[in-house]
């Protein structure tokens, strides 16, 4: 925009300038930056209007006119989009790592809750290049899951993926690691032989799966993951991904402590159930995974860093 707010726009979106500071969203999603030259830029919809404070926020409008405003970073201003001068729109204020929304009717929810850490705002153009291509049941989190101790986030359909750490530098040699391509069963990585050079540069994410019991049964999740730079390594063991929290651990997120918390970690053998294992494909950035949950699967996938 001229006056300094930048939006990156997710296609399918309909949308309008209005003015040179101002745009209406009929459906789609955006992410926006807004300097301090351009704070009061303003974001339409059927059933709302966002004003901007001074922040960087995302709006996402469905076809029937829900609209979701989510605050990463300063605070907006979430108003009814009413027309009639007898009626006064209902407002709220929002802040960082907050959202809300206004329903269909124009209504404007009562509670204001954190950012859902599997929102889909996409919020830079390397954001939007780098997202994992998925097969099967696995939700891709934008923002990191606040706790990874089992019994916490349990979901028996899905595992979650998301991204750990960024450019993080080996500070030293990483051994025992799943490096090749292949099909790696839970009975078969103890000792796994894979090196990764000190210093070399990496991406961490985490793939994560703790499922509910239902009558004492297993659930089992099948995915393929394919991301857009190499695969450098995977960790796989309950022992290593504990050794390595401390290179690749999330500010947000509280980790397993102790031997107790972090058992059944990695990839297990569940015995007459099935076993879990990784396959990694020749193509180099491509993973498949089979979790059976006994306890809860966890494993870091280490890919190359810009």
């Amino acid at each position: 925009m001229s006056r300094g707010a930048t939006v990156l726009i997710e296609g399918p979106c309909i949308f309008e300038l209005l003015n040179d500071n101002a745009i209406r969203m009929h459906r789609g999603r955006i992410a926006a930056q807004v300097p301090e030259r351009a704070i009061q830029f303003t974001v339409k919809t059927p059933t709302a209007q966002i004003v901007d404070l001074g922040t960087e926020f995302g709006v996402d409008v469905k076809a029937s006119g829900h609209t979701v405003a989510a605050v990463f970073d300063g605070r907006v201003r979430l108003a009814e989009a009413i027309e009639s001068s007898d009626q006064t729109p209902q407002t709220v204020e929002l802040t960082q790592g907050k959202q809300t929304h206004v329903d269909t009717t124009g209504r404007l929810a009562p509670t204001i809750a954190p950012i859902a850490t599997n929102h889909t705002f996409i919020r830079t153009l390397r954001e939007s290049t780098e997202t994992p291509t998925i097969e099967g049941p696995v939700e891709f989190h934008r923002l990191p899951l606040h706790d990874l101790r089992r019994n916490v986030i349990e979901d028996s359909m899905v595992a979650i993926l998301y991204k750990e750490a960024t450019g993080i530098a080996l500070p030293q040699q990483l051994g025992e690691a799943i490096v090749g391509p292949g099909e790696y069963k839970a009975s078969e990585i103890i000792g796994a032989d894979g090196v990764v050079d000190a210093g070399t540069r990496v991406d961490s994410y985490i793939i994560h799966f703790d499922a509910e019991r239902w009558q004492g049964e297993l659930s089992r999740v099948d995915a393929t993951v394919t991301f857009t730079r190499p695969i450098v390594a995977v960790i796989a063991q309950a022992p290593h991904l504990a050794a390595t929290d401390a290179y690749f651990a999330n500010d947000n997120t509280v980790y397993p402590q102790g031997d107790e918390e972090n058992k059944g970690r990695g990839l297990a053998d569940t015995g007459a159930t099935g076993f879990d294992s990784v396959t990694l494909h020749p193509d180099g950035k491509t993973l498949s995974f089979r979790f059976h949950d006994s306890n809860q699967d966890q494993i870091r996938v280490l890919i190359a860093s810009d």
